[in-house]
């Protein structure tokens, strides 16, 4: 049964469902780090089995009109070479299937990696970081963003609170693991 975090009750978020499907811990984030840092791009398919998984919390992949993977500002995309979210989204079983739409949304503002920030700044410093691709529609579109991790939810509530500005009538959250609330 899904959980509602205290925070999210005092101050609701902009998405309408962020699922994750295992807690983050010692063993996820060591993958995590092996994936973004030390470019360990195998363990990307291990990830994405999980994820895929997220359907047991409610996520239906069938029910939306874009799968989004959150975006990369250009320098760190730079650096790292890829986008592990748009791995992640991209090794799905059955991708073939599913409406990916990695250009709908854009990182335009470069900001600290959240994992170098405490949880209060975390909360701040992705405000003004996103856009929605000019020309893009987004009316009345379900929407279902994709990343690795979660901890505060405050990156995929900046994403999807430029996709409600946009019109997307639902902005569903999915990744691997989750922060305990």
């Amino acid at each position: 049964m899904p959980i509602t975090c205290a925070r999210c009750l005092a101050d609701p978020p902009h998405y309408d469902r962020l699922r994750g499907v295992v807690v983050y811990n010692d063993q996820v984030a060591a993958a995590i780090h092996a994936l973004k840092y030390k470019r360990r791009l195998t363990i990307v398919y291990a990830l994405a089995t999980v994820l895929y998984h997220v359907h047991e919390t409610g996520i239906r992949w069938t029910q939306y009109d874009a799968i989004v993977p959150v975006p990369l500002f250009a320098r760190r995309f730079r650096e790292r070479w890829f986008n592990q979210s748009l791995l992640l989204a991209s090794a799905l079983p059955d991708i073939d299937r599913l409406p990916l739409r990695p250009t709908l949304l854009r990182r335009v503002r470069d900001t600290p990696r959240q994992a170098d920030l405490a949880q209060s700044d975390r909360l701040t410093n992705l405000k003004g970081a996103f856009a929605v691709a000019p020309h893009a529609d987004l009316d009345g579109l379900r929407i279902l963003l994709i990343d690795d991790v979660a901890t505060t939810g405050a990156t995929f509530n900046e994403c999807a609170k430029v996709c409600k500005q946009a019109g997307a009538a639902v902005v569903d959250a999915a990744c691997v693991a989750r922060a305990a609330v």
